[in-house]
């Protein structure tokens, strides 16, 4: 496991990084660090243009991250694993491209209206009964309020996670499959498995191409961004 992630985070960064996103953003109503501390009191730790990511948010992303790996690692938990992981530059980096994503959905104009993301909170499991699977306002606000969530800041959140999923499935459908996509995808698969092949079994090379155009959109993000990380202070 620990090599997978290790050559996953060099092979193919935008996948570590869409897993970092996942451990520092969804598992907030499990792990309940959303909603600590005085953020306008903390230290800023990186600028993204006007807006500042905070020493409370980095901390709590970076608690929150490291917890999801210790439960993953149990006793291989250590520090030579943290560093091996770079957690510290994983968790600021989802967090400034976190706020690339949001910079780019307010660019393009894109809206989420309240029904979506009214849809999208019920079909939380958390928040749904047992015994009918369907979502419980009352049980909905118990499990903010164990989790010292307030609704209005789990609703920001979840809103802009919806806005970047958007954004990023308007720019990843943008990318088409060309002919030599397909002569690529068919010689991968020719060196996995020698013998005769079929294009009925063949994988589409549509995804592996949305995931480069989106590392590529990301890469081109943060050089033109004013991204500025304090690192002595991570």
């Amino acid at each position: 496991m620990i090599k997978f992630l290790r050559q996953g985070a060099i092979e193919n960064p935008w996948v570590f990084r869409g897993i970092m996103l996942v451990i520092a953003i969804t598992f907030v109503i499990t792990m309940g660090w959303w909603g600590f501390g005085d953020d306008e009191a903390s230290t800023v730790v990186a600028q993204i243009g006007d807006r500042s990511i905070t020493s409370d948010e980095y901390e709590r992303a970076y608690r929150n991250a490291e917890r999801f790996y210790r439960d993953m690692f149990k006793d291989q938990f250590n520090a030579d694993l943290l560093k091996q992981l770079d957690l510290k530059h994983q968790v600021i980096n989802t967090l400034v491209e976190r706020e690339l994503w949001l910079k780019t959905a307010r660019r393009m104009s894109v809206t989420l209206s309240p029904q979506e993301l009214a849809d999208s909170i019920a079909a939380i499991k958390a928040f749904q009964r047992e015994d009918t699977g369907r979502f419980d306002p009352e049980l909905y606000r118990r499990v903010l309020k164990n989790n010292h969530m307030t609704p209005e800041a789990f609703e920001t959140n979840q809103r802009d996670e919806l806005l970047i999923a958007k954004v990023k499935s308007l720019v990843g459908d943008s990318t088409a499959v060309s002919a030599p996509d397909w002569e690529a995808a068919r010689a991968r698969q020719a060196a996995q498995n020698p013998g005769p092949t079929s294009d009925a079994t063949l994988p589409s090379p549509l995804p592996q191409k949305q995931e480069r155009t989106l590392n590529a959109y990301m890469d081109a993000m943060r050089r033109s961004a004013d991204v500025v990380i304090e690192e002595r202070k991570l």
